[in-house]
């Protein structure tokens, strides 16, 4: 008889989640202090998750497209998937 592969523990899982979550966490604060380094022109823009209704705003006039693109494809992307999976579970 085979025997079937094991399975690391739960706890091991656990662990290595954390370690990749703290590694991620450290390289974003050193990207954050090398940016700060150079100097950019830095536009601005923000994204308001209100329930499903995505509001996007931008402080520059080449963004103008991205913010009419943007709530559509958050609402219409998760509504496309969900409505896959609906389909696949009858």
């Amino acid at each position: 008889m085979e025997e079937s592969p094991k399975q690391a523990p739960a706890p091991l899982n656990a662990f290595i989640l954390l370690t990749v979550g703290i590694v991620l966490v450290f390289f974003a604060i050193f990207l954050i202090i090398v940016s700060t380094t150079w100097s950019t022109d830095v536009k601005g823009g923000a994204l308001f998750l209100i329930g499903p209704l995505p509001l996007v705003l931008t402080f520059d006039k080449p963004t103008f497209w991205l913010a009419i693109l943007l709530p559509i494809l958050f609402i219409l992307v998760p509504l496309l998937l969900f409505l896959t999976w609906l389909r696949r579970a009858t």
